[in-house]
């Protein structure tokens, strides 16, 4: 197997269960925390295909859902109709913070 094809083996991530599911359980109490121009439910991880996925809040103040897989080093976030625009690497500095802390607290 090539290097390329070693590679995108590695960091391959499973697709994510739509958030509706998480939209039927109860959530927690919040305990919102600000990322760069986000604010992340922190309270309300929870476990989905081996990704942690919880609610969050972008600039305008508009909800979405965030995902992050920590075997991968990847983030997902939700876009119109709640579909999940696809994982990428954090490029922004509140990203990496971001993925670290949620993968340290509440990481499988």
């Amino acid at each position: 197997m090539s290097a390329w094809l070693l590679a995108l083996a590695i960091t391959a991530v499973p697709p994510v269960s739509t958030p509706s599911l998480l939209a039927q359980q109860q959530p927690k109490a919040a305990d919102w925390r600000v990322y760069g121009p986000l604010t992340i439910d922190w309270a309300n991880w929870q476990l989905m295909d081996g990704s942690l996925v919880t609610r969050s809040r972008n600039a305008k103040k508009q909800l979405f859902y965030l995902s992050v897989n920590c075997k991968a080093a990847q983030i997902n976030v939700t876009g119109a109709g709640m579909t999940w625009k696809g994982w990428e690497k954090p490029k922004a500095g509140f990203e990496t913070r971001l993925l670290s802390e949620a993968c340290a607290s509440a990481g499988p």
